[in-house]
């Protein structure tokens, strides 16, 4: 191979490889932002004005809607409603405990995700949740979560309501 050959095969490599890290860090770049816009998106605190439902001493944890259907391998985004019956302000979180099928066995696959957030005393706080259905059997199942209201002293209040989760193919 004579010497200008491989000088240009060289420069090639060195043009491919400038050329493939900036492809590589525009990916980065797109990843990240699109990462941010959803956590701000689900972290946005709902005013009282954007609830269609409400929580008080009577009914403390709503769902909006109470019964949904989700395709398996798929998401839906809920607004849950909590209202601090404690008398300080408490961090509320979410989980969801269980799932069960209609023989009342514990089904997996199916998740809860949102973010804690302050709730003063004797206020309601909306939470954007998303409900997230993994490779799951269709059916309907029975669905446990918990409000956990977490006060700054003494112990901590569980919250519990069930729901429908309906899961499609």
């Amino acid at each position: 191979m004579n010497k200008k050959a491989s000088m240009q095969l060289g420069i090639n490599a060195i043009v491919v490889l400038i050329i493939a890290l900036a492809i590589l860090g525009l990916a980065m770049s797109f990843i990240t932002n699109l990462f941010k816009s959803g956590e701000g998106e689900l972290k946005e605190l709902l005013n009282k004005e954007q609830l269609k439902v409400h929580a008080d001493s009577n009914d403390p944890f709503v769902f909006d809607p109470s019964e949904i259907v989700v395709k398996a391998k798929k998401e839906i985004k809920v607004v849950v409603v909590v209202f601090n019956e404690l008398n300080e302000k408490a961090e509320v979180s979410l989980e969801l405990d269980r799932c069960i099928d209609d023989d009342g066995d514990p089904v997996t696959g199916i998740g809860l995700v949102s973010f804690e957030q302050d709730i003063e005393s004797g206020e309601e706080g909306g939470f954007k949740v998303k409900f997230v259905a993994g490779d799951v059997d269709s059916g309907s199942y029975i669905c446990k979560v918990n409000a956990i209201l977490d006060p700054t002293t003494g112990d901590d209040l569980i919250l519990s309501q069930q729901m429908f989760i309906d899961i499609t193919r």
